[in-house]
Order: structure tokens, then sequence, then C-alpha cells
């Protein structure tokens, strides 16, 4: 699972993109630099603790929509499987 979700993020280089974005945008109406203001540290705190916050959950969905998906699979798999072993049981009963 954490090899599909690298996979995920290679392949979606926006999240990337929109995390470099949000920074930039935070940089620009602030007039950018470095601080010695702890409001100003903490304000910046909360921002990316909401930005990543939103990531994080954009990656559990995704996580939980690749489970799903492959548990479908797999219900699909073992109906087979059941339907294969029906049909052998019946060949040996006669």
């Amino acid at each position: 699972m954490i090899r599909e979700v690298i996979d995920f993020i290679k392949n979606n280089k926006w999240y990337v993109l929109l995390v470099v974005l949000l920074l930039g945008l935070y940089f620009y109406q602030f007039h950018g630099g470095l601080s010695s203001d702890s409001e100003k540290w903490d304000h910046f705190g909360s921002y990316i603790g909401g930005i990543f916050s939103a990531v994080t959950l954009l990656s559990v969905l995704h996580g939980m929509q690749l489970e799903r998906k492959r548990f479908k699979e797999q219900k699909e798999e073992f109906e087979n499987d059941k339907r294969v072993l029906e049909k052998r049981r019946r060949k040996e009963d006669f």
C-alpha cells in the first residue's frame, strides 16, 4: 500500500505544485522574508498545518479508494474460486 501511495504522489506531481503555490501565495500576501515576530510564525504554522491536513485527507481518501478497489477484486476472485470448486465437486460426485 505504501508503494502505491508513493507511486500516486510521483504520478500526481500537482500535490507538490499545490503546496509550493500555496507557500508562494502566503509569502506574497505577507511580503515574504523571515520574521522575528512569533505571532507571524504562529500564523504561518497554522497555515502550513491547514495545507498539510488537506493533503493528508486527500491521501487518506485515495488510500481508502485503493483499499475498496482491492477488496472488491479479492471478493470477485473469491467468488470465482468458489464457483470453480463447486463445479469440481459436482463433477467428482458423478
